[in-house]
């Protein structure tokens, strides 16, 4: 199952696209890409918003029955000291809301990406994780500082019961970012014995653009920079991690 999380109308600073109708478009094309690519393999799609929109005039403006198979939740809008916190907090808050409202997720596969952004190789990256597995799937900075919230997997039980109340543990305005919560979480799991955290099968190769930055991740220099990483990241994955320094 891939969760999406979306907010069309910001309210937070430090977002470059603010105009609720340009993200819109770009949430409904992304939206567009996640239902055709899982009505080929099989995966169910949850849209999560949290700026009551109408989700559903968003989804009738998909193609003729493309919204097959697809989940449309709104969750509560995030209060003004949520907000103040960033749109980490606010987007932490939205994910407790889906993984609540879902039923069945406990021997699910649940892979949470940025609702404006696509996966193209995503059954690559999961590669070889069962669906009731204790792994979860992110990409980290080596000293665990640091992980990449745009794409995570793990069952749901991990979900709750390790990655659950992030949103009181960010704090934008003191540099504290959801970036940094997941990582410290990832840590804790990971030293509970109970959860394997590693990196994915394959580095996911996403396509969209930074709503931070405006940066485009599939242009011509974004593929450039991952195809110039990618030998390292497979010494790290293999021969590399377990060394020690």
């Amino acid at each position: 199952m891939v969760l999406l999380t979306a907010t069309i109308t910001p309210g937070v600073p430090g977002v470059m696209v603010q105009d609720p109708a340009t993200r819109r478009s770009q949430y409904r094309l992304a939206l567009d890409r996640w239902l055709r690519y899982g009505s080929r393999h099989d995966v169910d799609v949850v849209f999560v918003e949290n700026s009551d929109e109408d989700l559903d005039a968003l989804a009738s403006g998909l193609p003729k029955g493309r919204a097959r198979g697809l989940t449309l939740l709104s969750a509560p809008r995030p209060t003004i000291p949520v907000l103040a916190r960033g749109k980490g907090a606010a987007e932490a808050e939205m994910i407790d809301y889906a993984v609540q409202a879902l039923e069945g997720l406990q021997d699910s596969l649940l892979i949470k990406c940025t609702g404006r952004l696509f996966v193209s190789n995503l059954m690559r990256s999961v590669a070889g994780v069962d669906r009731s597995s204790s792994a979860m799937l992110l990409r980290r900075t080596l000293d665990w500082s640091y992980a990449d919230t745009r794409c995570i997997a793990a069952s749901g039980t991990v979900w709750a019961s390790h990655l659950s109340g992030m949103s009181v543990d960010v704090c934008e305005p003191d540099g504290e970012y959801l970036e940094h919560a997941l990582a410290r979480r990832a840590t804790l799991a990971h030293a509970s014995g109970t959860v394997t955290v590693r990196p994915f099968s394959a580095r996911p190769r996403l396509v969209g653009s930074s709503a931070t930055t405006g940066h485009r991740y599939d242009s011509a220099l974004g593929d450039a920079q991952r195809l110039a990483a990618l030998p390292l990241e497979r010494l790290l994955r293999g021969p590399l991690r377990r060394k020690q320094y």
